[in-house]
């Protein structure tokens, strides 16, 4: 695509005209810059693709435990000394289930709450509970801070 808006091409005639430049030249170095950035930019968004192992955490469906333990698997796979006991996060995992009912779920959709907001009342709740959380909490917290998620701001649990 060789588009350059009306104005640029107008510099370009009259850069050209005055020697200054020739418009194949500039013409290649606008493609390689473009490029460039395209190269860049997939490059980058590579890393996106593992956002989506991280899904469940918006809670706007029901947790299933093959999803969480996917995203177990990955943080296990690239962090291996996560400290995170598999048994005890499917033991939290049914905890938040509980919790996490189609009507709350509805109420929170309907209220529009983000989903840093829902975790947080969820750990809120079962901390005064004395439920056992610190193990989903990892991954939460680790999906949350992945570029591309939702988190705009940090958390405190």
């Amino acid at each position: 695509n060789d588009y350059i808006p009306l104005i640029i091409r107008k510099d370009i005639s009259r850069l050209e005209e005055q020697g200054a430049i020739k418009r194949p030249d500039f013409m290649n170095h606008v493609k390689n810059f473009y490029n460039n950035c395209l190269e860049y930019l997939e490059e980058w968004t590579v890393q996106f693709e593992d956002v989506k192992n991280f899904h469940w955490v918006t809670l706007k469906k029901k947790i299933l435990w093959e999803y969480v333990e996917i995203s177990f698997e990955y943080i296990s796979n690239h962090f291996p000394k996560n400290n995170i006991c598999e048994n005890d996060l499917f033991d939290e995992v049914s905890l938040v289930k509980r919790y996490v009912t189609d009507e709350k779920i509805k109420c929170w959709l309907s209220a529009n709450v983000e989903t840093d907001k829902k975790w947080t009342e969820l750990f809120l709740h079962f901390k005064q509970n004395n439920i056992p959380y610190q193990n989903i909490l990892k991954i939460v917290e680790f999906a949350l801070s992945l570029p591309g998620t939702c988190s705009n701001r940090t958390c405190f649990f």
